[in-house]
């Protein structure tokens, strides 16, 4: 996996770990810092993910684009 998307993973995770503290609490602006918080990690994720992808994530999306120029879409 590539740097970038292993530390917006981690990233990632750490922000989901502080927004369900949040959530357990009665503090409304902690949980909103948060949650945008993991909003921005969450929209990177997905930036490096889709800019970096497994092999096995680049062999299904190949399958899936042979399987729709034979016709047969799944």
């Amino acid at each position: 996996m590539n740097l970038n998307r292993i530390t917006a993973q981690r990233n990632h995770e750490s922000a989901l770990r502080t927004l369900r503290a949040a959530e357990s609490g009665s503090d409304l602006a902690r949980w909103e810092a948060s949650e945008a918080a993991a909003t921005i990690t969450r929209r990177a994720l997905v930036a490096a993910e889709m800019l970096h992808p497994t092999a096995s994530e680049q062999r299904r999306e190949t399958r899936t684009l042979t399987l729709r120029n034979r016709g047969l879409d799944c």
